[in-house]
């Protein structure tokens, strides 16, 4: 130790953080009139001094990385001498200056008092904890209302909402997971949908949608059970809808569609329609805009050549 900090006129004390006292000066010493330097921080304290000491140094010090100014009562030679500690963290231990108080006495009433203190912080920390248990319990319970509130706000973020199929967004997002793989698309539209809402009305129009998305859904759940085909399908908007089908098979993408507009054809009701598709196969690098577009162009040529059809893409 420093020849100065040894002859400070003040003790001083550094302990690690287990408590280990690692060195005393000669002033701490001849003030507490030892001969040997204490081992752990309880040596140099009092019964009540130490009680104070957990109670109130260790939760600060660790908490602020400073104590700047507390009463202990040091074990010394002649009994208990009151005194002053100030503290600081400095290179992963603490540093202490021990200050001596002139002698007080009514030691018994510093224990009682510090003993009752005791009680009222270990009262009010019983009291904070329970109520610390209880917020996180809200906490906790908000969040899982905010976990679910999310997933719900992503399902309507991709989902349309008349028909429950996925949106456009969606179904893009879709086309750029198959981007590896090979797969077609369907682009399908209700024929003369608008003479349906001119002459029904916009909830029959509705209705249709809903059971145009019924038999895509149906559809698409038996190709999957018996021919192990994957079909995404979505609504684009108005009365389009397109599916991706994982197949590199063009043959395959066709039959899917031409068994989605045989099973709308022959429903009939409560409005009878039909719907007329396009496939397009996906070339080997192709982007999906224009994919998109391919399957467009085969739409309209169904379209043009009297509805009711499939039409595959070139």
């Amino acid at each position: 130790m420093d020849a100065q900090l040894d002859r400070a006129p003040v003790g001083y004390v550094i302990l690690d953080k287990e408590w280990n006292v690692l060195e005393v000066n000669r002033t701490f010493m001849e003030m507490a009139g030892l001969d040997d330097p204490p081992k752990k921080v309880r040596d140099m304290l009092t019964v009540s001094g130490w009680v104070y000491f957990q109670t109130f140094f260790m939760p600060a010090i660790e908490l602020h990385g400073r104590v700047k100014e507390m009463e202990i009562s040091l074990r010394c030679r002649d009994g208990r001498m009151p005194a002053l500690l100030s503290a600081a963290e400095a290179s992963g231990c603490y540093e202490c200056a021990i200050l001596p108080m002139p002698i007080r006495g009514k030691y018994e009433e510093e224990m009682m008092d510090a003993k009752r203190e005791a009680e009222r912080v270990r009262l009010e920390t019983e009291q904070a904890n329970s109520q610390l248990m209880g917020l996180v319990q809200k906490i906790q319970n908000k969040q899982d209302e905010l976990i679910q509130l999310t997933e719900q706000f992503r399902e309507l973020a991709s989902t349309d909402p008349l028909t429950g199929l996925a949106n456009r967004r969606a179904f893009e997002k879709q086309m750029d997971r198959l981007a590896e793989s090979p797969y077609a698309v369907i682009a399908l539209d209700i024929d003369h949908f608008k003479q349906v809402n001119d002459t029904y009305g916009h909830a029959v129009g509705d209705d249709v949608l809903k059971r145009v998305a019924t038999a895509i859904e149906d559809l698409a759940e038996e190709t999957r059970s018996m021919k192990g085909i994957q079909l995404y399908a979505a609504r684009i908007g108005g009365e389009e809808f397109s599916l991706t089908v994982e197949t590199a098979s063009e043959t395959a993408a066709a039959s899917v569609a031409e068994r989605i507009r045989k099973r709308i054809a022959e429903a009939g009701k409560p409005v009878p329609v039909t719907v007329s598709a396009g496939v397009a196969l996906r070339k080997t690098g192709e982007e999906p805009a224009l994919l998109l577009k391919r399957a467009d162009e085969a739409l309209y040529r169904s379209k043009r050549e009297g509805r009711n059809r499939v039409t595959v893409g070139s």
